[in-house]
């Protein structure tokens, strides 16, 4: 049994093995998030939660249920845009739309932009919703 005991060159590859330790990610290499939308960043924003939602819903004055919706607009929206959504969400976002729909003079104008936005013509005129209603069961008078 022979043994080579020459010392290994840089370019050998057991001399150039990383150690288990170097492997290890350390804190500074992991990627974290970027939160604010910043030039650049491509950013999706998500879709407003179900809790959010039904809280938005329950409100016991719709004015102010629909000034919380109105800003969160773009999460409503990102809601509105996604192909499947949840039976017991769908619910919530119907009830958003009566909410809507039930505004007064001082919310008139921000409901209308958000029900006539692109993301909410979609969603009335898409599959989401259209595959939920054929979807529904029914009985006959």
């Amino acid at each position: 049994m022979s043994h080579d005991f020459r010392k290994p060159k840089a370019n050998d590859r057991a001399w150039s093995r990383k150690r288990k330790s170097e492997n290890v990610s350390r804190f500074d290499d992991i990627k974290r998030r970027r939160t604010g939308n910043e030039e650049g960043t491509d950013e999706t924003i998500r879709p407003i939660g179900f809790k959010q939602l039904e809280n938005i819903c329950r409100e016991a004055v719709p004015e102010t249920g629909i000034l919380e919706l109105v800003q969160k607009t773009e999460r409503f929206e990102a809601l509105l845009a996604l192909e499947e959504i949840r039976p017991d969400l769908l619910k919530l976002v119907i009830s958003a739309f009566r909410l809507l729909c039930s505004v007064n003079s001082l919310t008139t104008e921000n409901a209308e932009k958000l029900l006539r936005s692109p993301a909410a013509e979609n969603f009335m005129t898409g599959l989401v919703l259209s595959t939920f209603i054929n979807e529904m069961p029914f009985s006959e008078c």
